[in-house]
C-alpha cells in the first residue's frame, strides 16, 4: 500500500494515493511515512491548513526526521508564520546542519523578517552546501545575470537597498522583476 501510495501521488492520482495512505493511518495511527506522504498530497494540492496538520501529525509521531521539519517550516513559511517556520528550522538544523536547502528556506524566512544579514549569511551557507543552488535560484540576484551568490558578496551599504527591493518583490510574487 505505501509504495502504491508513492507511485499514485508522483502520477498525481492523489485521491487514490490519500485512500491507501488512509488505510495505512487507521491500522497505524503514528505511520510517520503515510502521514508524511499525506501532508505532500496536501501541501501539492494548495491545502496549506490541512498539509501543517499532517506534517505536525508526522513530527509528532517520529520527531527524527528533519526533512518532516523542513516541509512543515516550509508550509509555516507559506502560510506566513516567519516565528514559527524559523523555530521549526532551527529544529532542522539542530538533527542535521548540512541540509542546503534549510539553510536557504532560512535566509528567505530570515529576509522576509526584515534580517537581512542573517539572510545573506544563510544564503552563503546553503551555497557552500550545495553550490548548484547558486543556478536554482537565479531570480534572487541583483542583476538578472548575476548568480546568486553576488547578493550574498554584495555590501550592505550599496547593495541591501535593492535586495530588500527584490525580497518585496519576491512576496509579491514578481519574481524576474
Amino acid at each position: 500500500r505505501r509504495e502504491r501510495a508513492q507511485l499514485l501521488r508522483l502520477i498525481g492520482r492523489n485521491d487514490e494515493a490519500s485512500s491507501q495512505l488512509d488505510a495505512l493511518i487507521s491500522e497505524d495511527p503514528d505511520d510517520h511515512e503515510a502521514l508524511f506522504e499525506r501532508g505532500l498530497i496536501e501541501q501539492r494540492a494548495g491545502d496549506l491548513r490541512r498539509a501543517q496538520r499532517w506534517f505536525e501529525r508526522a513530527v509528532n509521531a517520529s520527531s527524527r526526521h528533519p526533512i518532516t521539519r523542513l516541509h512543515l517550516a516550509e508550509v509555516l513559511y507559506q502560510r506566513g508564520n516567519n516565528e514559527q517556520a524559523l523555530s521549526a528550522l532551527d529544529a532542522v538544523l539542530s538533527l542535521d546542519e548540512t541540509i542546503a536547502d534549510a539553510h536557504l528556506l532560512r535566509g528567505f524566512v530570515l529576509g522576509d523578517m526584515g534580517r537581512h544579514e542573517a539572510a545573506m549569511v544563510s544564503a552563503r551557507l546553503a551555497n557552500e552546501l550545495n553550490p548548484a543552488m547558486q543556478t536554482l535560484q537565479p531570480h534572487l540576484s541583483l542583476e538578472s545575470n548575476t548568480p546568486a551568490a553576488a547578493v550574498v558578496a554584495t555590501p550592505p551599504d550599496g547593495g541591501l537597498a535593492r535586495y530588500g527591493l527584490g525580497l518585496a518583490f519576491r512576496q509579491r510574487g514578481y519574481f524576474e522583476e
